[in-house]
């Protein structure tokens, strides 16, 4: 119910939304006094240990579920909560929801028990909770049904409508007939023409003989007014304008993500993928290939111990890249054969002997309550590549100017980090030079040069 030292500008706020929440336990109640089915959506409980959404971390939060009235009325009316995954409606987000519902529509809303997370530790495409480099709140992006989870709570509505609607017992053998008892079982003509009474009294009706409706009939009418009726929020202006600039922003993005990643389809469709093709004409031929041309000549000839001219660092934006190739990082381990970055899992095995006790590391940050929950991620799980948030650049960078002056160690270092498998084996995406014998990865298209991996090279 609010914290003793809640801001002064957030205040209004915080009562705003507890009234909201107190409100709703009375349409509840309501709506159980009239025998009219209703549902509450909301996120779940993350402190809840019993529940599949319990987050340690974010298990302090305070949901719709523990707000005191909330709580007494779903209890009064007996209520089922139902918690599954919005990732699990084909959601970018994981975004753990609950549903509560009166036990008189579980046939209806029963199916949302088999839509949990299948993703694992996984990572997902996007977050729902946080804030954005900008400031603004993600979860304003994640606010939005996904387009099945809106299907299908339809069709749960649609059919628990339709179950409540029919009748239990023929009233009158004719389809015309009916009782005004009957409420919405009359029949078709004999209800049509009540409504039409309601609305267009006959001309000798008096006035006088009206009388107030019951409480029991006002409460199952439909709502007054326009549901959708512009909402001026409480929240300060600041917070609100920043919150509704990042949603329109992520919609933007969504919808360039999505035109994009149809595009990539189309391609990867076609054929093969050679790295050249991953860039605007002549980025490839008119940079890349010149320089590594350059470089060849210099790691010549820092073997023959001659004069070196060291080829300058070259950064390559996504801006150059064509755009289907854009937004991900690409694996040209295969240069003839680029393909998108796979994320591995907790059960991946990378190359080489030496492997990391993932399952023993879980273990035993669990038995010691570890906080540090991105590290046991990293080390423990799987997703590991490519984590950063920096610029998906392809830079093309020569080495260290240490490694021009002490050769021999240098060399001595790279060959003892090979064979201890600290690194993977180099790869060309470009031809070699006769006698060329370097132990440097060369760039794969839009990696970042800062994120490193025990995957496949990807960055120089």
């Amino acid at each position: 119910m609010g914290l003793p030292n809640v801001p002064q500008p957030w205040t209004r706020y915080l009562q705003k939304h507890n009234l909201i929440g107190s409100f709703t336990a009375r349409l509840v109640t309501a709506a159980e006094a009239a025998g009219t089915p209703w549902a509450i959506e909301n996120p779940a409980d993350r402190g809840d240990e019993s529940s599949p959404a319990y987050w340690r971390i974010h298990r302090d939060h305070a949901p719709l579920w523990l707000h005191q009235h909330i709580s007494r009325a779903l209890s009064d009316a007996h209520a089922v909560l139902r918690t599954f995954a919005q990732c699990a409606f084909d959601s970018p987000f994981q975004k753990w929801t609950t549903v509560a519902h009166p036990p008189s529509i579980s046939a209806e809303f029963g199916f949302l028990d088999q839509h949990a997370c299948q993703h694992g530790r996984s990572l997902h495409l996007a977050r729902a909770h946080g804030l954005a480099p900008d400031g603004s709140s993600l979860s304003a992006a994640s606010a939005a049904y996904p387009p099945a989870l809106n299907r299908a709570l339809a069709r749960a509505i649609a059919h628990s409508i339709t179950r409540a609607a029919q009748p239990h017992a023929p009233i009158l053998a004719a389809a015309i007939g009916g009782r005004i008892a009957d409420g919405h079982q009359l029949g078709v003509d004999v209800a049509a023409a009540c409504e039409d009474a309601r609305h267009d009294p006959p001309k000798w009706a008096s006035l006088r003989n009206r009388l107030p409706a019951s409480v029991a009939s006002l409460r199952a009418e439909p709502f007054p007014g326009d549901l959708f009726h512009q909402h001026i929020s409480s929240k300060p202006p600041l917070a609100r304008a920043a919150r509704l600039r990042a949603q329109r922003e992520a919609e933007q993005d969504a919808l360039s993500a999505s035109s994009t990643a149809a595009d990539r389809l189309r391609r990867i469709s076609a054929g093969p993928i050679h790295v050249s093709q991953l860039f605007l004409d002549d980025v490839y031929d008119g940079i890349i290939a010149p320089w590594m041309l350059h470089a060849d000549a210099a790691f010549a000839a820092i073997a023959a111990g001659g004069a070196v001219d060291r080829p300058p660092t070259v950064t390559i934006g996504q801006g150059q890249m064509q755009p289907w190739a854009r937004g991900i990082v690409w694996d040209c381990l295969a240069p003839s054969a680029c393909v998108p970055v796979q994320r591995s899992t907790r059960s991946t095995i990378f190359p080489g002997r030496r492997q990391l006790d993932r399952a023993a590391l879980r273990r035993v940050a669990t038995e010691l309550h570890w906080h540090d929950a991105d590290i046991i991620a990293q080390a423990g799980e799987g997703g590991v590549e490519s984590r950063s948030h920096c610029p998906l650049d392809t830079v093309l960078a020569f080495h260290h100017q240490s490694l021009v002056a002490e050769h021999p160690s240098a060399e001595k270092v790279v060959l003892s980090d090979l064979a201890e498998e600290w690194v993977p084996t180099a790869h060309r995406t470009h031809r070699r030079a006769p006698g060329f014998t370097s132990t440097r990865s060369s760039p794969s298209a839009g990696c970042a040069t800062s994120a490193s991996t025990p995957s496949p090279p990807r960055s120089s």
